[in-house]
């Protein structure tokens, strides 16, 4: 089933998710939602930028750090990063109450979750394949907002269908040959890292993107100070 027609065709209210909505993200890990915000992007756009003008970056990854990408289009690899984005901005804030968010969060997690810190991107840099790990065990929803539009050829976020089932072998395999640099992939699939089978999530200022944070994503082709801000939820601790 095309992705692009399932997102358009079902349509998303304040108040959720559509049943269709709910079972491909949980088969798939992610979903996208176009146009969501589409009417508020001025203000989000604007609360982005006032705050990495006026905040000092929380973490900037240099190349020793960055995982490993052979785009040439980047002399100075970087990625600036700006912890409580939305927490600590006068013009974002309100996105933390907005139904539009509480709806798709109850919908995916449940009434019992756990808001988690917001994080705000400029990325001067590809990314390679990884999930979003950590020491916490509970399932993690994150909502991506990318401020620029993305396309196959311009760093739009791909990811691989089904790889959030962590436990499974798998995701286990994904893990021990696409982590890492993108040579170890060439070693032992014999091609680029851009060429492993995914799906490439193209996007436009407005949309929102919903995935698990255990699915395997990358970014190829990018260019330089692509936007993303994104919000975190969790299941509430037992």
């Amino acid at each position: 089933m095309n992705h692009a027609a399932l997102s358009e065709s079902a349509g998303v209210s304040t108040f959720g998710l559509s049943s269709q909505q709910l079972a491909y993200f949980r088969t798939f890990g992610f979903i996208k939602l176009p146009g969501l915000f589409k009417d508020d992007i001025a203000r989000l756009t604007d609360g982005f930028d006032e705050a990495f003008a006026t905040r000092t970056p929380s973490k900037v990854i240099r190349q020793d750090q960055l995982q490993e990408t052979d785009n040439p289009a980047f002399s100075d690899r970087k990625r600036t990063i700006l912890f409580h984005l939305v927490e600590q901005s006068d013009r974002l804030r309100w996105l933390a109450a907005d139904p539009r968010v509480m709806g798709i969060v109850t919908a995916i997690i449940g009434e019992r979750y756990e808001a988690r810190p917001t994080d705000g991107h400029i990325f001067d840099c590809d990314t390679s394949w990884h999930p979003d790990m950590g020491s916490d065990k509970r399932f993690r929803l994150k909502l991506s907002f990318y401020l620029d539009p993305q396309r196959a050829d311009s760093g739009a976020i791909r990811v691989i269908p089904g790889s959030h089932f962590h436990e499974s072998t798998y995701a286990g395999t994904l893990l021990t040959n696409l982590y890492g640099s993108p040579q170890k992939v060439k070693n032992v699939y014999g091609v680029d890292a851009s060429e492993i089978p995914c799906w490439t999530v193209e996007s436009d200022p407005g949309d929102v993107i919903c995935w698990n944070f255990r699915t395997f994503h990358a970014t190829f082709h990018g260019f330089q100070r692509r936007r993303l801000f994104s919000m975190t939820f969790a299941e509430a601790a037992e």
